[in-house]
C-alpha cells in the first residue's frame, strides 16, 4: 500500500486548482473523488502467499478496525474461523493474526480496490479540469505580458505570480523570447499571501457542477495512484517567463498531497553520527506550496527522458527505497524511468539560482559535505532535507515576511537505472557503470538497515536535466520544536 494512500475512504473535501477558469471542473472533480468507496478485504500470509478471509470475517474485521482507527476500539479483536471451531486474535497495531489454540502468527494485511469504470469517470474529469485549467493560464498569460509592456512592478494573480524587474531577452530553442528577469523566491512568498486568501474564498463560494461532454481518456486506468501522473502532469504551455511561481490553495490537492507527503516523512534523527539517543520528531507549521514552472529547465528533463526511452526497452528497476517517494510518469503509458518527487533542502539565497537556472551538481559540497562525489542530492524524508535549510532570517536577502520561514524545494527526479552505494564514494563525477560496462544512471546511498552507512536513503544525480524543480514548500518550526535542527541552532 503506497504509504500516502489514506487508509480511510478518501475525504471529500479534496479538490484541485482554484482560478476562474476551471473552478466548476475543480469541484466536479471534488465531488466524483468524495464519492469514491474502495472495496475492503483482508488476507493473511501462508506459505509465502496471502489468502483471503472470508467476506463474514472480512467484513467484522473491518469493522472492528474503523472502530481503532476512530480511537473507538481496542486495537486487539477476537475473531471465529468459518467453521466457528477455531479462534484467532487480530493485531491492528502489528497486522499481525495469532490463534488463541497454537499461538501460531502470522502476518496480516488490508487491501483496498476500486471499480474500474469509477476511476475512469474519475479520470475523465481530470483531464476536463486539466485542459480548461491550461485554457486560462495561457490566456492569463497573454493578459499578464501585455501588461508587463506598461508598467514595471510586480504582478499577481491568482494562479501566477509574475515579477518583472529590469529585464534581458534571450531566446528558447524554439525561438520564443523569454523575459530573463531572475525571480526572487522571497518576494514571491510575501505578494502570494493575499491573493492565495482571495482564491480561497471564491471557490468556497462556487457550487459543485459536472459538466457536459466527457473528454476521451485513453490510458489504462486500472488503479488509483496512476492519477499522480495525472495530477502532477509536468506542465508544458507557452511561456514569455523565465520562471512562473504558482501558489496553490489549500483546496488544491497537490498542495494537500504535498503537504502529506511532508509530513509523513518527519522522523526523529541523532544529533551526530556519533549519538545513540534520537532527537525527537521535528514539529512544523507549513505556510506556502507553491508551484514552479521554468520551461527551459522543463524543455531539458524532457529531452533527459527521450534519452532514456532510446536507452531502456523495459521499466527501469525501482530499489526499495524509492517506496516513500511519490512516484510520478511524465510519459503516459511509457515505461518507468524511476521518476519521483524527492525533497531538496537548501537557502533562500539559492533557492532563487535553482528556480531560475534548475539544479546545478557543479555547485555540490559548496553548503554541505558531498559523501557521493559531485552531483545533486534528494531524498524522499523531508526530515533529512530539513537538515540543510536556512531561516530566512539568516539570508542576506531583504526580509520580507516571517524571519522564522524555511524553504525546501521538490524536484522531480528522474533516477533511471540506480546504483545502489553501500559505502560512501566522495570521488565520484558520474555513476559508476555495471558489470557490462554501460553507466547507472543515479546513485542510491543506502541507509544502514540495508547495509550502508546512512541512517537515512538520499539520491544523487549527475546530469542538471535529470532533475527539475517542480515545487516549493515554505515553512517554519514551532518555537516548542526540539529536533535536530532546532537544537543545532
Amino acid at each position: 500500500q503506497h504509504p500516502l494512500r489514506p487508509a480511510s475512504p478518501i475525504v471529500p473535501s479534496i479538490s484541485l486548482s482554484a482560478e476562474s477558469g476551471s473552478r466548476q471542473g475543480a469541484m466536479a472533480v471534488a465531488a466524483l473523488m468524495g464519492s469514491l468507496r474502495p472495496r475492503v478485504s483482508w488476507q493473511f500470509e501462508f506459505d509465502g502467499d496471502w489468502q483471503p478471509f472470508t467476506v463474514s470475517a472480512s467484513a467484522a474485521v473491518e469493522a472492528r478496525h474503523a472502530l481503532w482507527v476512530a480511537a473507538l476500539g481496542p486495537s486487539e479483536v477476537r475473531e471465529r474461523s468459518a467453521c466457528g471451531r477455531l479462534e484467532y486474535f487480530v493485531d491492528f497495531a502489528t497486522m499481525t493474526q495469532q490463534s488463541a489454540s497454537t499461538g501460531c502468527a502470522r502476518a496480516v494485511r488490508r487491501e483496498e480496490s476500486f471499480d474500474r469504470e469509477t476511476v475512469q469517470a474519475l479520470a475523465t474529469e481530470l483531464e476536463r479540469e486539466r485542459r480548461a485549467r491550461f485554457a486560462a493560464e495561457a490566456a492569463a498569460a497573454v493578459a499578464a505580458v501585455e501588461r508587463s509592456k506598461r508598467r514595471d512592478s510586480v504582478i499577481v494573480s491568482p494562479r501566477r505570480c509574475e515579477f518583472s524587474a529590469p529585464r534581458s531577452r534571450s531566446s528558447s530553442a524554439d525561438g520564443r523570447s523569454l523575459e530573463c528577469a531572475p525571480v526572487e523566491l522571497s518576494s514571491a512568498v510575501g505578494a502570494s499571501e493575499a491573493d492565495e486568501k482571495a482564491s480561497e474564498a471564491s471557490v468556497s463560494a462556487s457550487p459543485p457542477c459536472l459538466g457536459a461532454a466527457a473528454v476521451p481518456v485513453t490510458e489504462p486506468w486500472q488503479h488509483l495512484e496512476k492519477l499522480t501522473d495525472r495530477l502532477f502532469a509536468l506542465p508544458s504551455h507557452p511561456s514569455s517567463k523565465r520562471c512562473e511561481i504558482t501558489p496553490l490553495s489549500s483546496y488544491d490537492p497537490r498542495r494537500q498531497w504535498m503537504e502529506r507527503y511532508f509530513r509523513s516523512t518527519l522522523e526523529q534523527h541523532r544529533q551526530s553520527m556519533r549519538d545513540e539517543e534520537l532527537c525527537p520528531h521535528p514539529e512544523i507549521d507549513i505556510t506556502h506550496v507553491l508551484e514552479v514552472y521554468n520551461p527551459t529547465v522543463v524543455e531539458a528533463y524532457r529531452h533527459e527522458l527521450s534519452t532514456m526511452s532510446r536507452k531502456y526497452t523495459h521499466d527501469c528497476k525501482a530499489p526499495p527505497e524509492l517506496e516513500r517517494a511519490v512516484s510520478v510518469r511524465t510519459n503516459l503509458g511509457g515505461h518507468s524511468f524511476n521518476e519521483v518527487f524527492m525533497f531538496h533542502g537548501t537557502t533562500w539565497s539559492s533557492s532563487t539560482g535553482i528556480l531560475n537556472e534548475g539544479f546545478d551538481s557543479r555547485l555540490s559540497g559548496r553548503h554541505a559535505g558531498a559523501a557521493f562525489g559531485a552531483g545533486t542530492y534528494f531524498t524522499p524524508v523531508a526530515s533529512k532535507a530539513d537538515f540543510y535549510t536556512k531561516r530566512l532570517g539568516e539570508s542576506t536577502l531583504p526580509q520580507q515576511g516571517d524571519a522564522q520561514q524555511r524553504v525546501m524545494i521538490v524536484g522531480r527526479v528522474a533516477l533511471g537505472s540506480v546504483y545502489e552505494a553501500s559505502h560512501f564514494l566522495q570521488s565520484l563525477r558520474r555513476p559508476p557503470t555495471d558489470a557490462e560496462g554501460a553507466p547507472y544512471d543515479s546513485v542510491l546511498g543506502l541507509p544502514m538497515a540495508r547495509g550502508g552507512v546512512l541512517d537515512f536513503p538520499e539520491a544523487v544525480v549527475y546530469r542538471p536535466s535529470q532533475a527539475v524543480p517542480q515545487f516549493v514548500i515554505c515553512y517554519r518550526h514551532r518555537s516548542c520544536c526540539q529536533c535536530r535542527t532546532c537544537v543545532a541552532l
